[in-house]
């Protein structure tokens, strides 16, 4: 399951290596996305998932990516999978050059849209954040023609969309996003 988050998060790393913008500050993020798609390969996400028809799922399931090539270099991926009785379980990460947070997302369709409750797994065990202590549905995904729109819960003004990321696929160069206002 999490090894199509490790590869994509590999190929951004070549990619930003080889173009001179990966350096020890960028790591973090590349680290993150790696270890959730290791750890996707080796662990299942816990009960409390809901179920659906795989066919409505098809369109969500699979790795999603989205890489920064400039500014603060952000980075983000989800990666999505369901069982055979329909649970919808999977990995997320987010990050910038900076720092990063990654952990286990269990998700619900409903009118058209994934909504996702997620845990953190780079966390201090007493945290209530921590694996496999899935917060309240604050995400939700939905599909945008070719992309995922991610779109999160800010406050009292709703949810907003806050990136849109593309399927990976093996053998694929993810395009980044190079539209950054800090550098103009």
């Amino acid at each position: 399951m999490g090894t199509a988050i490790a590869r994509a998060a590999h190929r951004v790393a070549r990619d930003m290596h080889r173009r001179g913008r990966l350096s020890g500050t960028r790591l973090p993020l590349l680290t993150a996305l790696c270890a959730a798609g290791l750890l996707a390969a080796c662990q299942s996400v816990g009960a409390g998932a809901s179920t659906r028809p795989q066919a409505e799922f098809d369109q969500f399931k699979g790795a999603w990516v989205y890489a920064q090539s400039c500014g603060w270099q952000h980075s983000a991926g989800f990666e999505f999978s369901s069982d055979d009785s329909g649970t919808i379980t999977g990995m997320w990460a987010e990050g910038t050059q900076v720092r990063g947070e990654s952990g286990k997302l269990t998700g619900e369709l409903r009118d058209g849209k994934l909504f996702m409750r997620k845990c953190r797994i780079d966390v201090e065990d007493d945290d209530p954040a921590a694996c496999p202590n899935f917060g309240d549905e604050s995400d939700y995904v939905v599909r945008e023609g070719d992309r995922l729109a991610w779109y999160q819960r800010f406050g009292t003004r709703g949810y907003l969309k806050s990136l849109e990321l593309q399927r990976s696929v093996e053998g694929v160069e993810i395009r980044k996003d190079d539209d950054c206002e800090e550098d103009q």
